[in-house]
């Protein structure tokens, strides 16, 4: 059965701006709103977390109007189930990953998530499918965060309700920092 997509997208470096950001590679604290007993313990690489509180307020909005726009669509269908697909390159994949970790939380603990970040329903599909991207965090935040994925997925009900696709090829490189936001209607 076909499932429409929004598709949310960045693409790598494409200035010597964003280049900068690329090496600010310390060890960070990872900034985010929500509240975790393990917090402390979680670390990003300083550049990456940068971009991120850049672009983080226009692409939740972006977000937040294709799912409106999304759900006006199918209002008159039977099946109004959706999947998102958030794709990138390089520095935009290390941005995607901090993007579906606050999606993750706000789905999982509502209770305790930001505004800005849009709730998905349980029977939205998510897939993140990344080129060339480079470590975003260090292992306390790799193991939360598939531990989040383990808990999104019990919540579908599904091991379909989330996949990763990471793929590094040889001498990747790195290209623009652009974010768009598209609906996919097949």
């Amino acid at each position: 059965m076909h499932r429409p997509q929004i598709v949310l997208a960045f693409s790598g470096t494409s200035n010597a701006r964003l280049a900068l950001y690329d090496v600010m590679v310390a060890s960070v604290s990872y900034e985010t709103s929500f509240i975790h007993p393990s917090k402390r313990e979680w670390k990003v690489h300083d550049g990456f977390q940068r971009v991120y509180g850049g672009v983080r307020k226009a692409a939740f909005e972006e977000l937040k109007l294709a799912i409106a726009a999304m759900n006006t669509r199918l209002m008159s269908h039977d099946n109004q189930e959706w999947d998102l697909v958030i794709t990138a390159h390089s520095l935009g994949a290390a941005v995607s990953y901090l993007v579906l970790l606050d999606i993750l939380h706000s789905g999982i603990g509502p209770d305790h998530s930001d505004p800005l970040v849009p709730i998905l329903p349980v029977t939205t599909r998510v897939t993140i499918a990344v080129f060339g991207s480079p470590r975003v965090g260090n292992s306390a935040l790799v193991n939360h965060y598939r531990q989040l994925i383990e808990e999104w997925r019990r919540k579908c009900g599904s091991g379909e309700a989330l996949n990763e696709w990471s793929v590094i090829g040889h001498m990747d490189g790195m290209s623009s920092l652009i974010f768009y936001c598209v609906w996919v209607t097949r």
